[in-house]
Order: C-alpha cells, then structure tokens, then sequence
C-alpha cells in the first residue's frame, strides 16, 4: 500500500476476477486430497499392529473359524487338519475358536475306521477343536452317532450349521 495525501492508495499487481477468488480454494483443496492419498497410501503399505508377524502370537480377540468338508479322501482330510493346526500354532489355542463340519463324503472323515486320522483328530480335539457330523448324512447313510469317533459331535444339518456360524461373525474356510 502507498499513501498519496490523505487516503490510501491500493497497487493491485493482478486485477481481481473470479478466477482469482478461486485459487486459494483450490490450492486448498489439493492441498487436502494430497494429504489424504499420502494418509491412505501410507495406512494401506504399512503392516497392521494386530496382525501376528514372525512367530508372535496374537493379543486380539478369539479368531472363530468355520471349516466345511464335504469331499472324501485322505489328502483332503489330512490338508484340512493342518489348517487346523497352523491356526492354532499363529494364533494360539486359546485364541481360537475352530469347528470342523463334515457333511456328505466329509462324513467319512469322522467315522471310527481310520486309526491315524482318529489319533491326530484327538489331538486336535483335545487342544478345543470341535468336529461335527451332519445327522441328515448320518441318516441318509444309516449311519449312527455309535459309528463316529469318539471325538466327534453331530449337528442336526452340516449346511446349516455353517451359514449359523456365518452370520455369527465366523471366519469360513471350504476344506478340500
């Protein structure tokens, strides 16, 4: 500003138009969408706290998951038992709530006439894995609750049993 006598005089290097007006809006606003892409990007490379990384074991809350088996053979049978345990081994037994749910041919997996399966099933159970057989395939096999290991448990229906534990919040994995 220059004074000339008695009132101030105003140099106005640019003249004022709306274009103008505009432009502190505007540096702004990139200025804040910069600092959101640059927030998001740094949220979305960094690793997450509550995730276990390198042996540690997890301090959040129990992890619930749901497996389905539902096809026959051995190497499936075997594959889904060592989920089952890396689950345990990542997270801890305590923090895990597992439940296998075999239905159709899965139901075999459950049956008392594989003595190694039955011992490594026992040992899951024992850590507080649950292993449950569907009472329709059961039935529709002529099969008994007698026929099961002893490890086992049965729900009314394998299919239903799984989407129950979906809408609780549990964690779904389709073994086999």
């Amino acid at each position: 500003m220059v004074w000339c006598l008695h009132r101030p005089l105003t140099i106005t290097l640019f003249p004022e138009t709306k274009a103008s007006r505009m432009k502190p809006i505007l540096i702004l606003l990139s200025l804040l969408m910069t600092g959101q892409a640059i927030t998001s990007l740094a949220a979305y490379s960094s690793p997450r706290r509550d995730t276990p990384h390198a042996g540690r074991k997890s301090t959040a809350a129990k992890h619930r998951i749901v497996f389905q088996v539902n096809v026959d053979g051995q190497e499936q049978w075997q594959g889904v038992l060592a989920n089952v345990e890396n689950l345990q081994k990542e997270f801890g037994p305590r923090n895990t709530q597992i439940e296998v749910v075999c239905f159709g041919k899965g139901v075999d997996m459950l049956l008392n006439t594989d003595a190694p399966l039955a011992e490594r099933i026992a040992k899951d159970h024992a850590t507080g894995v649950t292993f449950a057989a569907c009472q329709n395939t059961l039935r529709a096999r002529k099969l008994s609750p007698a026929d099961l290991l002893p490890s086992a448990s049965t729900v009314p229906s394998g299919v239903t049993e799984i989407v129950r534990r979906q809408e609780a919040g549990w964690a779904y994995i389709k073994g086999g």
